[in-house]
């Protein structure tokens, strides 16, 4: 299934929108809630206090696409508008808001124009399935700079899906192929500057189980 869920027109993958039928606050309400999954318990400590403090918080948002519907949890829990971040290459991603989004910055996440060690959470959402051609190494090295010492980088990324989107289209760039291996690099994510926290393969969800998620957290040393 392909559906148009850019505003750009470009034909997507059913992947890039499905959980955009979940109620607010999607996604995060998701990772909160399910039980029916033995791998989400790790992640309901680390989450629950990231919505404790949220109010506290400076998150950025990269690849935000139409918006990120686990930013908009974030704002359900009380993140303040103001210190929500936005960050898309495509400009037309901006033209509407699902939800109060007054810091629009039209980048790259490869090199961003902003300031070094001034967020405290940085999350992506399926910004490696819709930027096949990536450098992810140079992503988390900018995101890294960006964050706060000790501050969160939180992913969810269809890796397996890319891989097996490689397997059909030999267009897609050889930036993307060593997506889990990244990942899983420990001494690759210490030379960025990241420590892994959580790393999780998340399949068996009623809600998502045709999909590849795979969830991550890093903390920046």
């Amino acid at each position: 299934m392909v559906v148009k869920n850019s505003p750009s027109g470009k034909n997507q993958d059913e992947l890039s929108s499905f959980h955009r039928d979940s109620p607010d606050p999607g996604i995060l309400q998701m990772y909160l809630e399910e039980q029916k999954h033995d791998a989400i318990q790790p992640i309901h400590p680390l989450l629950k206090k990231l919505i404790h403090n949220v109010r506290d918080k400076v998150v950025l948002d990269v690849g935000c696409g139409l918006g990120s519907v686990f930013c908009q949890g974030l704002l359900y829990y009380g993140l303040k508008p103001e210190n929500l971040y936005s960050l898309d290459p495509d400009p037309k991603n901006f033209e509407y808001d699902e939800y109060p989004r007054i810091h629009k910055i039209v980048d790259s996440v490869g090199h961003m124009d902003l300031g070094s060690n001034f967020f405290d959470v940085v999350h992506s959402n399926e910004m490696t399935l819709d930027n096949l051609g990536i450098d992810y190494t140079q992503a988390l090295r900018e995101i890294n700079r960006v964050l706060k010492p000790n501050g969160f980088y939180l992913a969810n990324e269809h890796f397996d899906q890319v891989a097996e989107m490689r397997k059909t289209n030999s267009k897609i760039d050889k930036n993307s192929e060593n997506l889990i291996d990244i990942v899983n690099d420990e001494a690759l994510l210490d030379e960025l500057g990241f420590k892994s926290v959580v790393r999780i393969k998340y399949l068996d969800s009623p809600k998502i189980k045709p999909y590849q998620f795979r969830f991550y957290l890093f903390q920046k040393k």
